[in-house]
């Protein structure tokens, strides 16, 4: 145990900020309750429900029909919204189809010389789909195709310039399965990834492109006990102006009687805390819930993240 407490402080140095200034910043906070929880560090793990957004490589491992479905309510007006269903292709494969939606209310708009004007909002929407496959018993590698929408817009005055974009962009990932007890996982993000905004001023529209950035991932899950695993992970990110920087994640997640989870992990230096409850539901089917909460790095107060998953 204190090996393992030493990995953690160790792999938590670094920066508390990870690409929040770039493109698509609300796509990266996170999809599901679990995954933030854990710190991210799910890109070797399986995630009922949510398997895509950590590695789309982890859909072999659908057994049936799977549903995800997320709700955030965050702190300054945020709110994370996201439904996914996956299914397993006979006889190594898996497939998922995922809305994400992430929006912001309640933006007080300035002009040039900082006086208040209007209140505006924000939408951040892309679709994904997604699909795996299992080559080997050890090695399986996986896609993600993405379509982005994006909206900034004033909440009551429809004369006022209206900002969207559009965009598209891929992910790849693979897993290695040394043991049960070990695997390893790695992701490329935004491929060829970027939007098109355009910006309807009176009879006017320009237009002007944005590249998101591309991010590497690689990390391992270790089964310390049948009850207990680590998850630890390395996230880079390279913005379109070639800046780099990185950051480590790392969960624990311990099971109780096969039916409560308790989960923790450090985000760079940042704790992360949430559980999970198994609730028995119709048919013998069961339902999870889960839930992750959010402390805020900059004082922003605090958020509370659903999410639930059930198999058919």
């Amino acid at each position: 145990m204190r090996k393992i407490i030493l990995l953690i402080l160790v792999l938590s140095i670094g920066k508390s900020e990870f690409g929040g200034g770039y493109a698509g910043a609300p796509m990266r906070y996170g999809s599901n309750a679990r995954e933030i929880a854990l710190a991210g560090a799910l890109i070797a793990e399986s995630n009922t429900g949510f398997h895509q957004f950590s590695n789309p490589a982890l859909l072999p491992n659908v057994d049936n029909i799977e549903f995800g479905v997320s709700y955030f309510q965050m702190s300054l007006d945020r709110s994370i919204q996201l439904l996914t269903v996956n299914r397993k292709l006979p006889p190594k494969a898996g497939a998922g189809l995922s809305i994400f939606r992430a929006g912001v209310d309640n933006i007080q708009g300035r002009d040039y010389y900082g006086n208040k004007t209007e209140m505006l909002s924000s939408n951040d929407i892309y679709g994904m789909l997604s699909f795996g496959v299992s080559f080997t018993s050890k090695v399986s590698a996986g896609l993600n195709l993405k379509i982005m929408f994006n909206e900034l817009l004033a909440k009551y005055d429809e004369l006022s310039p209206k900002f969207n974009s559009q965009g598209i962009g891929l992910d790849f990932g693979f897993l290695y399965n040394f043991s049960n007890k070990l695997s390893f996982g790695g992701k490329y993000s935004n491929i060829l990834a970027g939007t098109t905004w355009k910006v309807d001023l009176d009879d006017q529209q320009k237009s002007y492109e944005e590249q998101l950035p591309q991010i590497l991932s690689a990390g391992i899950k270790y089964q310390i006990i049948p009850e207990a695993k680590l998850l630890v992970q390395w996230d880079g990110i390279r913005s379109a102006d070639h800046e780099f920087e990185s950051k480590y994640r790392v969960g624990l997640e311990y099971i109780y009687d096969g039916i409560f989870m308790l989960r923790s992990g450090l985000n760079n230096f940042s704790p992360t805390f949430g559980f999970g409850l198994i609730i028995s539901a119709w048919n013998q089917k069961n339902i999870q819930m889960d839930y992750s909460l959010d402390y805020g790095r900059r004082g922003e107060g605090l958020s509370h993240n659903f999410s639930w998953w059930m198999e058919m």
